[in-house]
């Protein structure tokens, strides 16, 4: 992995560095169905708009595990960095959180605009299958681009 890349993937994830996630106090009104639908193993998609919450609501759930599940467990990617927009790079970004990770207990990751990864769901499909213990909760700007993969 590039240095540059392990750089602004700790950066993403303060709890790796014992620091407190930013979360805010307002509560949208999918919190509550997300906080819920964890505990199951299929893949969460949140879809909207830009600048309507999302990854605030995906920094609050994260916020709601830390301390709950070990912090190495706890995984966030955001693929507005243009560096992070290639299929290979993604892959490599989120196998570096799996890497160290424990795998015995729930991890969770957040993938944030993955609608900007070139044959994002051949991704997750290969996660899904691969992985155990791994629960994955997704983001999106455009609805029209991630249509059709539900």
């Amino acid at each position: 992995m590039e240095e540059r890349h392990r750089r602004v993937l700790l950066r993403q994830n303060p709890q790796w560095r014992d620091e407190s996630l930013d979360t805010y106090e307002f509560r949208r009104d999918a919190y509550d169905t997300i906080a819920r639908d964890l505990k199951h193993r299929q893949i969460l998609a949140v879809v909207g708009l830009r600048r309507v919450g999302k990854t605030v609501l995906l920094k609050q759930i994260m916020g709601e595990l830390d301390g709950t599940v070990p912090k190495l467990n706890l995984g966030y990617i955001s693929f507005d960095d243009r560096d992070f927009q290639r299929y290979e790079t993604a892959d490599e970004l989120v196998n570096y959180f799996l890497t160290f990770s424990d795998r015995e207990k729930m991890r969770y990751l957040f993938l944030d605009e993955i609608q900007k990864i070139p044959n994002w769901p051949d991704l997750l499909k290969t996660l899904y299958d691969t992985e155990k213990n791994l629960k994955m909760v997704i983001s999106g700007s455009s609805s029209l681009e991630m249509k059709g993969y539900r």
